[in-house]
């Protein structure tokens, strides 16, 4: 996964690698916290959580827009030469986050 997202934010080498393997971390708790916010998740053997390849793209995809708003974070508007950025509130857009179906728990 982390090819993938370095080559869709067109960065060379591995000097950024902690980082975003530190924001991979961030959005696959995210889409856990989404998508199972009354029960656990599913677990590897080693305690990692079980994701199949419709759900790494979604954190592929959500990583990539959180390290394109880093130096941003929170930006609610901007203008700048007929150029302009409005973001959702929240960590990601809602857009992504609608993407996610979450399941429920027996209570």
């Amino acid at each position: 996964m982390l090819e993938k997202i370095k080559r869709s934010l067109g960065i060379v080498g591995d000097e950024k690698d902690g980082m975003l393997e530190d924001i991979i971390d961030d959005a696959t708790a995210l889409y856990l916290s989404i998508k199972y916010p009354y029960t656990d998740y599913p677990k590897t053997d080693d305690g990692e959580p079980l994701l199949d390849f419709i759900e790494n793209n979604w954190i592929a995809r959500a990583t990539v827009e959180m390290y394109s708003k880093r130096g941003a974070e929170g930006q609610s508007g901007h203008t700048e030469n007929t150029v302009g950025r409005t973001w959702s509130t929240g960590t990601i857009s809602q857009s992504l986050i609608a993407e996610i179906s979450s399941t429920s728990g027996i209570f």
